[in-house]
């Protein structure tokens, strides 16, 4: 699933909408993510020439050095995706359940 808009930031109503959504493809199921959620804004859709690039001349929140794995898996670029844009990160939510799980 993607969602794109043409500014460069999506707003604080924006956000809070789509970290349900995010959080909605999260949900695994035969173990891989129900719907990986990609955003995008205008940094990546009039990239020059590569989002890779486009990241780079951004600066934070946006990663300066991408590995190419992340454009070649759509989990994983999702998962950046929404790390840059919302703030939020999968292998976060993962450790919090995991211990969450351990305690009881």
């Amino acid at each position: 699933m993607v969602v794109s808009v043409l500014k460069e930031i999506f707003s604080a109503a924006e956000k809070q909408l789509l970290e349900k959504l995010v959080r909605w493809g999260w949900v695994s199921v035969e173990g891989r993510m129900r719907a990986p959620v990609i955003l995008l804004t205008g940094v990546e859709l009039f990239a020059d020439w590569t989002v890779e690039e486009s990241w780079q001349k951004k600066g934070a929140p946006y990663p300066a050095n991408v590995h190419m794995s992340v454009f070649s898996d759509l989990e994983l670029f999702a998962m950046e995706t929404q790390r840059i844009h919302l703030g939020i990160d999968y292998y976060s939510h993962l450790e919090q359940k995991y211990k969450a799980a351990k305690q009881t």
